[in-house]
């Protein structure tokens, strides 16, 4: 285990990895593993006009790296192994180019990029040429897939021409026949932009050879009015800004569908996926579907199984289904454009008598005020049970709430809105399986919002989906993706519903940004031998974040190969991880044992600690915890882990007597300080699926160390 590196002035990474399996015999006449991984970093504070410097981190086992290097270009897609074929050594351009070299000791490379054009994007992409070239090397080059490094050079002060910029388009005022457009000017460019404004139509990519609205002016923040479009429409927009040596630039493109006309009646649509004709009505401004959605979906069902009741009362839905049932331009609605909605009829104190049909209930029918022809369709139970039909009607909204152990175990519950013999409507959440009623609401009716997901230094963000806006109260999941350096620290800037948590949700009510922070691991160094460990804080336990490597007598490398140890650190026996120390001396601070100073080594309650923190629905052996804890490369079949929480646990696989070795790979075993008996003690394992099991096996087989530190 080397030093590690400081992160902190490293602005922009990408990490990727890859484990392939070549053919070849190993000592057992098997397969031989490969295990290759390289990490390229851009040097934002070096980045100028014209130059970037990149650093390649590779290591391989395996195999040898006979060359090291990155690919750079304005284009992504050219960045591939088959760049090779066509390339000419020395033929760089400020499109394209290949920097290399011969690798190194110490497993980096630096790579100057010049040439490059000014204020402009590159993707980076680091590659290997390899000694041992097959059919998952294109030509023995490993170049990773499935991401990419990009920066942008910064503009060229002393160039009295630069691009112009300006952001993607808001869309707000939508009715029949006019829409107000809306955007920013991000850069002015050099000498300045002469023209600015919006492109709009029906087709996607709207340019200045079409029909354009100009936004005269030099304000930041400009709009137009835009009139003249035809109703329940769907158009295309884009802001563009103009300049005398660069032309016209576009912002990123808009969408957006007009109002459909409504009379007192309603009106009709035709749901293009099978012809059914639905009606719907305009209430306040919000185009809601006046009937029951009634798409023969997966996993929905017509009451009691009868098709004549779809008929009657439109389908019933599993959560799961009703998110994904209604027509294009239309959107089950969110638990914010239900509650908007009672607010437009009155509050739901008496909406459900306004919402009911006046006929069709058992008892209490309703007055219908706004042709809305609520009906009581039932519902339908997990267990398939049917019941309600007559008396009560439920339908769903996008929303989930909390988790739920009664309903969901370890998933969050949606809610669902209910109307009965009463007068009013009601909400509650429920398990998704359920089946209950939709009614789609039409996009635009309701107010748009944008959502901006970034991150800070550390780590990088997921979300779904992804929109350029959102409909009011709609719910986005996001993700937050850690950097092999770097912890999550939380979310800020928006109403997430779990600020710590590595995946939640943010409901979106308005233009907000919400950002992913993220901090360096700590840092342990070992003063026995110098070497350091990253650590990790995972509730009130401070963990190292890597096996113990500490060379004790009797210790053993995996296979007794040296890169094992590296990789997974050591193996020990029981006596050796205690180093004379008793099961009888556990106190709250552990037994030192082999760890370094000021930590000790775990015990069973202390794992226990551990599992239940992030599995919350942990029970004995039945636990979720291992695929969070695993590593997210280095396990057999992609059984990797998300590593939620920095663990970064690895299948170092365990030893026994007569130089015996097994399931590095595919397990990872670490020992307890707690004894079961005499000659066994317990232990934690992890294999390639997702639990953490504990059990007990005798003290003299050789297992990794983790260390916890004395608080």
């Amino acid at each position: 285990m080397s030093n590690k590196i400081n992160a902190t002035a490293i602005a922009l990474t990408m990490s990727l990895a890859a484990m392939l399996t070549c053919s070849g015999d190993d000592d057992g006449g098997g397969n031989a593993a490969i295990d290759v991984s390289a990490n390229v970093t851009v040097s934002q504070g070096m980045t100028t006009h014209n130059y970037a410097y990149a650093t390649v981190q590779y290591a391989a086992s395996g195999t040898n790296i006979t060359e090291v290097g990155v690919m750079y270009g304005t284009s992504l897609g050219r960045l591939n192994a088959g760049a090779f074929d066509t390339y000419t050594e020395g033929s760089n351009s400020d499109e394209f180019g290949i920097v290399s070299g011969i690798p190194s000791v110490t497993g980096s490379f630096g790579a100057d990029l010049t040439g490059l054009k000014h204020s402009t994007t590159y993707y980076v992409i680091p590659y290997l040429k390899l000694d041992k070239p097959s059919s998952d090397f294109y030509k023995g080059y490993f170049v990773p897939t499935g991401g990419h490094k990009e920066f942008t050079t910064r503009e060229d002060e002393s160039s009295a021409t630069a691009p112009p910029a300006v952001s993607n388009t808001g869309v707000s005022d939508i009715t029949f026949t006019t829409a107000k457009l809306s955007a920013s000017v991000t850069a002015a460019g050099r000498p300045g932009f002469t023209d600015r404004g919006f492109c709009y139509g029906t087709e996607p990519n709207p340019a200045i050879n079409g029909t354009c609205a100009r936004a005269p002016g030099t304000e930041i923040q400009f709009s137009q009015q835009i009139s003249g479009l035809s109703e329940y429409t769907t158009y295309y927009v884009r802001a563009y800004i103009t300049n005398e040596s660069f032309g016209t630039r576009y912002g990123t493109e808009t969408s957006f569908i007009t109002r459909r006309e409504a009379t007192a009646t309603g009106f009709t649509f035709t749901d293009a996926r099978d012809g059914q004709v639905y009606r719907a009505v305009d209430i306040d401004g919000m185009v809601w579907m006046a009937q029951n959605l009634n798409y023969a979906a997966d996993s929905s069902w017509c009451y009691e199984n009868y098709g004549f009741m779809c008929e009657q009362y439109g389908r019933l839905y599993s959560w799961d289904a009703a998110m994904e049932a209604c027509p294009a331009g239309w959107h089950l609605p969110s638990r914010v454009e239900w509650a908007d909605f009672m607010d437009k009829i009155g509050g739901a104190g008496d909406a459900g008598t306004k919402l009911k049909a006046d006929n069709g209930w058992s008892s209490g029918n309703g007055t219908d005020d706004y042709g809305f022809t609520a009906l009581p369709g039932g519902e339908r139970g997990t267990s398939g049970s049917f019941a309600g039909e007559k008396s009560r009607g439920g339908w769903w909204s996008s929303t989930l709430g909390e988790k739920e152990e009664w309903w969901g175990g370890n998933s969050y519950v949606p809610y669902k809105l209910e109307i009965d013999a009463g007068t009013d409507v009601r909400e509650s959440i429920v398990a998704r399986g359920n089946g209950f009623a939709v009614r789609c609401v039409q996009d635009g009716s309701t107010p748009t919002y944008t959502l901006t997901v970034n991150a800070t230094v550390g780590g990088s963000v997921s979300y779904s989906p992804v929109k350029a806006s959102y409909n009011n109260g709609e719910q986005v999941t996001v993700t937050a993706i850690r950097e092999h350096d770097y912890l999550f620290d939380g979310w800020t800037g928006g109403q997430v519903a779990h600020v710590d948590s590595i995946t939640t949700t943010v409901i979106v009510t308005s233009d907000m940004t919400l950002t992913a922070n993220f901090k360096l691991k700590g840092v342990l160094t070992d003063s026995r031998d110098g070497q350091s460990y990253y650590t990790v804080t995972i509730g009130t336990q401070t963990w190292m974040a890597e096996n113990l490597n500490y060379d004790a007598p009797g210790s053993a490398c995996y296979n007794n190969a040296p890169d094992s140890c590296a990789k997974y650190g050591r193996l020990y026996n029981w006596a050796m991880v205690m180093n004379g120390a008793l099961s009888s001396t556990l106190s709250p601070s552990g037994v030192r044992g082999i760890c370094p100073e000021g930590w000790h080594v775990p015990s069973n309650a202390e794992w226990e600690t551990l599992e239940k923190y992030v599995d919350p629905n942990a029970s004995g052996n039945t636990n979720n915890a291992g695929t969070k804890l695993k590593s997210k490369s280095g396990w057999y079949n992609n059984r990797n882990g998300t590593d939620d929480h920095g663990f970064s646990a690895l299948p170092g696989g365990h030893g026994g007597s007569g130089d015996y070795f097994a399931y590095a790979g595919s397990n990872g075993y670490w020992w307890s300080a707690t004894e079961y008996d005499a000659t066994k003690a317990y232990l934690r394992r992890m294999d390639d699926y997702g639990s953490v099991t504990s059990y007990n096996n005798v003290k003299s087989d050789l297992y990794s160390v983790r260390c916890v530190r004395d608080d």
